[in-house]
């Protein structure tokens, strides 16, 4: 999660949804007070034009779009990390596509048409590179946001003990003994790969 001063969350996926917003004439606006993110123009209905001018430069924070020539670029390593090892020839009529007219709009409807899902792997990673962008722009504005690990469940002993900074290993030891005695601990592991060394943990718990 993504966390403004004033300790307000950010809506970041309606954010990346603006990122990848390509008509030029929807404009979004991220509110630094809120954390929330809307179009311009319900902003401005909201809370009428004077006060949207007297906030666009210190409160409203117009989001910026993702440009056609980094979209291009993501396809390309798209195609190039993850497509070309399992299918070099739909590889390469990916890559004739982008030489073409409305290039986007065409390599995503090659990418549903085909039955192997690639518009599934593509998704994933249009996503994560949005997200990256994001970080980047988040870093630009002049203020500072926080990024904190999101919490996998309130009552879960692992993410109490994280948030009271209990995280030595005899601590997180005892945190894991109570969530696998409370049955939670597979659902834990399920959420949280990416976050936690199941290896580690697991040896831990058996020590």
């Amino acid at each position: 999660m993504f966390i403004l001063p004033n300790d307000k969350q950010i809506d970041y996926e309606a954010v990346i949804d603006a990122m990848l917003d390509s008509a030029e004439e929807h404009i979004y606006r991220l509110d630094c007070e809120t954390g929330e993110c809307g179009s311009e123009i319900k902003l401005i209905k909201e809370i009428g034009k004077a006060k949207f001018d007297a906030g666009q430069n210190s409160k409203y924070f117009q989001v910026p779009k993702i440009t056609d020539f980094e979209r291009l670029r993501w396809i390309e390593s798209y195609i190039t990390g993850v497509v070309e090892d399992e299918d070099k020839i739909f590889a390469e009529k990916l890559r004739n596509i982008l030489v073409e007219e409305n290039p986007y709009d065409n390599f995503i409807k090659t990418l549903e048409e085909s039955k192997d899902g690639w518009i599934y792997g593509w998704n994933s990673w249009e996503g994560d590179s949005a997200f990256e962008e994001m970080k980047q722009w988040f870093a630009r504005l002049p203020f500072e946001i926080r990024e904190e690990m999101d919490c996998f469940d309130g009552d879960c002993p692992i993410c109490r003990a994280m948030e009271e900074d209990r995280i030595s290993e005899e601590e997180l030891k005892d945190a894991f003994r109570e969530a696998n005695f409370n049955n939670v601990l597979e659902d834990i592991y399920k959420d949280g790969e990416n976050q936690i060394n199941k290896l580690k943990l697991t040896r831990w718990l058996n020590c």
